[in-house]
């Protein structure tokens, strides 16, 4: 009855087939029963086409029967008044609809409005799938074309000339050392040296001290650590872990010496020095100089600069150098500065660098009676700003 209605002829089953085919990918979960409508009714956005055939019961008066209809999603407004029973919508887009028709009896009543909802799929170009596919191929497209920029920057890099390669290397040989340099400053030996006194404190019951040096300690370690990942740091944060130093160095050797230091006319915040270039030169003169004389020693760090270099003075009133390398080689246990041998190897390299004629001056001082009165270290950086 239905293919009559609609083809006007029973069809065969080719042309069913055929239909069947064509018809496949509208899709619903199934028919109602006294009325032939499909229930949630998905449309394939090539079928975005649909009519509406409706009919109210009236069987003494149909022909004064009247419709208003409209499709939510697709029109705003209802339909004027007419006796038309039918409704068509082309080219709908891809969403959900609510189509709504109501009708009017003869005697000028309206009926509640009927509705029936259905949805319409999107275009394969706007689907889910296709633009994650079209945003991934766009992504991989980005990526192999900074990557082919970055191969072709790579390789013009490669073809620098021999100077910059040297500079390459030049760099890489200061990461090298400013590494050992730590290794150097945190060796066994001074954390071993740490520890024992921490130790000394608990077995003398005194628990203060104890505290105090290992809170300190801990900071040194801490400072050291985190300065150690940077090539340049503020001077104020070397001169705060050059200070824990010297509080911990006073503190194990029940301050034997005393200790300055002194900042003139330079902004600690804004000048940035190698981390860990003043405490081997520190560490030296107390424990060559001050350690070995009998009486309470001083030693004083002196920062200063002109327009392009940074000065660093180091002077301790220890024994002096001839004296401490006497002493130094009647002992069994000789102390190695591997400290001191890796930071003038870096100074070394920052003289290359920064074109530094001569950047560690060391200089005996003498008394009016020429004897020893210690030894003066000077540093020269160069000036680097923030």
């Amino acid at each position: 009855m239905e293919e009559i209605t609609q083809f006007g002829k029973i069809l065969d089953e080719e042309q069913r087939q055929a239909m069947r085919k064509k018809f496949s990918s509208i899709k619903f979960d199934s028919i109602t029963r006294f009325y032939p409508v499909p229930v949630n009714l998905v449309l394939p956005y090539e079928h975005n086409n649909i009519t509406f055939d409706f009919i109210a019961i009236e069987p003494a008066r149909p022909g004064f029967v009247r419709y208003q209809y409209m499709m939510e999603g697709y029109e705003n407004e209802w339909s004027p008044v007419s006796e038309k029973s039918n409704a068509t919508y082309g080219n709908i887009r891809e969403g959900s609809y609510t189509f709504k028709v109501k009708a009017q009896s003869p005697d000028g009543i309206w009926s509640s409005p009927l509705t029936y909802t259905f949805k319409v799929l999107p275009p394969w170009y706007r689907t889910w799938w296709f633009i994650i596919t079209a945003v991934g191929c766009l992504i991989t497209l980005f990526y192999l074309v900074i990557r082919w920029r970055l191969h072709q920057k790579f390789r013009k890099q490669l073809e620098r000339s021999e100077k910059e390669k040297q500079f390459a290397e030049l760099q890489h040989k200061t990461v090298e050392l400013e590494m050992q340099a730590l290794r150097a400053q945190m060796n066994p030996h001074f954390i071993f040296n740490s520890l024992n006194s921490v130790n000394m404190f608990i077995l003398e019951n005194n628990k203060s001290q104890a505290s105090e040096y290992l809170s300190k300690f801990s900071r040194l370690v801490r400072l050291i650590l985190h300065h150690s990942q940077e090539s340049f740091i503020p001077l104020d944060r070397e001169l705060e872990a050059l200070q824990l130093y010297l509080e911990l160095e006073s503190l194990r050797f029940e301050k034997r010496f005393d200790y300055k230091i002194s900042v003139k006319d330079i902004d600690t915040t804004m000048t940035k020095v190698p981390p860990l270039i003043i405490q081997p030169y520190a560490e030296n003169a107390i424990w060559h100089g001050l350690m070995q004389k009998k009486e309470k020693g001083h030693l004083e760090i002196e920062i200063y600069g002109t327009e392009k270099i940074l000065f660093c003075k180091i002077t301790d009133d220890g024994i002096g150098r001839d004296r401490a390398a006497e002493l130094k080689s009647k002992s069994s246990l000789p102390h190695k500065s591997l400290g001191m041998r890796i930071t003038a190897d870096r100074l070394a390299m920052l003289q290359q660098q920064e074109k530094i004629e001569t950047p560690i001056v060391v200089r005996d001082l003498v008394l009016p009676d020429g004897r020893a009165a210690g030894t003066e270290v000077l540093i020269q950086l160069p000036f680097h700003y923030d």
